[in-house]
């Protein structure tokens, strides 16, 4: 998987083109914004909520679009990528551990 971010990480276009796609990558915006929220209101469960609403999105996104092998391969892995690392940054600030392998 790392070799495919590298390789995709070097592709100059990035388009968005399945409204899954369009949905998992709006939820992720939602970081900062919820990050704010959660700290003004004192309601770490909006971190959670993130959360949840990013799994379910990928969820959906991985029964909807081919990634390996699409004309938008590299763009799919980049989401992807980035999606891992809003959730990587919401789980450490929730004091949770991830694995990389089961």
């Amino acid at each position: 998987m790392a070799e495919a971010v590298a390789a995709a990480g070097g592709s100059e276009v990035f388009a968005i083109s399945d409204p899954k796609e369009k949905e998992l990558a709006l939820t992720i915006l939602r970081l900062p914004e919820q990050l704010d929220l959660a700290v003004t209101d004192l309601q770490i469960n909006r971190i959670c909520d993130l959360v949840y609403d990013i799994s379910v999105k990928i969820g959906q996104f991985y029964a909807a679009v081919r990634v390996t092998g699409s004309d938008e391969e590299a763009s799919r892995i980049i989401l992807l990528e980035s999606v891992r690392k809003v959730m990587a940054i919401c789980f450490k600030l929730l004091g949770m551990k991830t694995i990389t392998r089961m």
